[in-house]
């Protein structure tokens, strides 16, 4: 069960949802804690995601939804987050889209998948998240570990008491964490677990 939320308002969500249909991207929403997508975009996954690992992902994690722009703009709804695909061959599009949502006040904008920008509020990060489970669970920040190979565990990986960054992780991920693992093709959550906690090094 969700222990903190932290969503937009109604007016920030249309307001995000009708500028971001200004980009050439696939999008969705994320509204009551379901992914949601348009049709349109859900049967033309490949034209925005060309290896079929990271189609499948968005396949299985996504809704179809029709009229998805009316459910975003129903108050009765939580909108929680919005994603953007751009085409592999787009990335300056996609960092012109960084650039633009910066205007906007309130917004937590990173990356995850490579070609995607992450659009959440601004303390919906993981690294409150953490320090949110933290809280509740009785412990300090000191007392919690975290591991994170993408742009959107940065935070994350500088709340935790010790930041863990995968060996696979971009530089920037690396920078902002204590400690690097082994990659993820070579078991480094259990590696870096059994060195930092069960050896206690």
């Amino acid at each position: 069960e969700p222990i903190v939320r932290r969503a937009f308002s109604t007016e920030q969500a249309v307001e995000l949802w009708e500028f971001i249909a200004g980009y050439r991207t696939m999008r969705d929403a994320c509204i009551d804690g379901i992914a949601r997508m348009e049709p349109e975009y859900y049967n033309k996954i490949e034209t925005f995601m060309p290896d079929e690992p990271r189609r499948m992902l968005i396949r299985s994690t996504r809704t179809p939804t029709e009229g998805l722009g009316e459910l975003v703009a129903d108050g009765r709804v939580t909108v929680e987050k919005f994603n953007l695909f751009f085409r592999e061959d787009a990335e300056a599009g996609r960092q012109q889209a960084r650039r633009d949502l910066a205007q906007f006040d309130g917004l937590s904008v990173t990356s995850s998948l490579g070609n995607n920008l992450e659009i959440n509020h601004a303390d919906a990060t993981k690294g409150r998240g953490l320090l949110a489970l933290a809280a509740h669970l009785g412990l300090s920040p000191e007392q919690t570990m975290a591991f994170g190979d993408g742009e959107n565990d940065v935070s994350m990986l500088r709340a935790a008491g010790l930041g863990v960054a995968m060996g696979n992780a971009p530089e920037e991920v690396r920078a902002a964490a204590d400690v690097v693992t082994l990659s993820n093709d070579e078991d480094g959550v259990a590696y870096g677990i059994e060195k930092y906690v069960l050896t206690g090094r």
